[in-house]
């Protein structure tokens, strides 16, 4: 019996490495099957959840990172380490900022974060630290998983504080019963883009949202695009009467999602933290079009209702 309910615990503790890399991000737009990859070119052949390729070697989320996604990288934190350690309180974003805004948003402080209604809404009151810890927590868990689909490693579903998995730990060989295969290379690093990496990911953003909308036959496949692509900004949080307050509408929308390769909302909805420090780009739901349109970057120095951030991603070799 014992060892049955072991074997259960290690099924259970499986699949939630499964569905936690399938949320990063997530969010993960539609689930896939696993992908077997050859070894010698997965870094040429892999493409990272939720990555829109934008050139070699560099790909962009296509879209802002979900409360959901937040809420999962949470939850991993506190099974590893634990609901007081300070690795889990590290993962606490700012709710306050609602109270910030607007009166009408102010239930928002409790609700905009935790409630499954709000799943796939982008994260907001998050500091650029915080950003930089995800992606690093991200990178870890999507070579984790590749590794464990591939058979380079067995899961170790009990995993804890002293043992759990980081691309550094596997390439410095300090992971208790795993050996460091030498045809694994390159590992994934998801990290926040850069100012030219920006300018790169607009233009390929502008193209592709452009070809497609030339490519709809129909008038309402023309209009239902041209209202999912546009800029969310200027958005006025308190309703008329008998209507709900909103400030972001969600990150993706299912119109055309599965053939569509754009990425949504790059300008609006959301502000999103650059890897430059005190720097955002696209502007968020507060600001006016033409500001964002004018001026692509702003300065931000902390958190607030309307800055969030996407990853890009890029495969690195490992330099011993």
């Amino acid at each position: 019996m014992m060892q049955l309910q072991q074997l259960n615990a290690q099924f259970l503790n499986l699949i939630q490495l499964f569905v936690c890399v399938g949320l990063l991000s997530f969010m993960i737009i539609g689930c896939k099957a696993p992908q077997r990859i050859t070894v010698y070119n997965y870094h040429n052949t892999f493409e990272p959840p939720n990555g829109i390729k934008i050139k070699a070697n560099l790909y962009c989320d296509q879209t802002e990172l979900s409360n959901a996604s937040w809420r999962e990288y949470q939850y991993w934190t506190a099974r590893v380490f634990g609901k007081q350690s300070t690795k889990f309180l590290e993962t606490k974003i700012d709710t306050a900022v609602w109270l910030k805004t607007d009166s009408c948003l102010h239930t928002l402080f409790q609700y905009y974060h935790r409630h499954p209604a709000y799943n796939n809404y982008p994260l907001v009151g998050i500091s650029h630290k915080k950003a930089e810890q995800f992606s690093k927590w991200r990178s870890d868990r999507v070579f984790e998983y590749y590794l464990v689909n591939n058979n380079f490693i067995p899961y170790d579903s009990f995993q804890t504080a002293d043992n759990y998995f980081t691309i550094e730990k596997y390439f410095k060989e300090e992971l208790t019963n795993v050996v460091k295969d030498h045809r694994v290379k390159y590992y994934p690093n998801f990290r926040l883009p850069n100012l030219a990496e920006r300018q790169v990911v607009l233009v390929y953003a502008d193209s592709t949202n452009n070809a497609f909308l030339e490519q709809c036959k129909s008038k309402k496949c023309k209009d239902d695009l041209r209202t999912n692509l546009e800029i969310y900004a200027n958005i006025s949080p308190c309703p008329k009467e008998n209507s709900f307050a909103k400030a972001t509408r969600p990150v993706w929308f299912s119109i055309f999602r599965k053939k569509h390769k754009g990425i949504y909302n790059i300008r609006g909805n959301v502000a999103e933290w650059a890897f430059e420090n005190n720097t955002t780009f696209g502007g968020g739901w507060q600001d006016e079009q033409v500001q964002i349109l004018a001026n692509d970057t702003q300065v931000c120095t902390g958190t607030n209702a309307y800055t969030g951030f996407r990853n890009v991603f890029e495969w690195k070799k490992w330099e011993e």
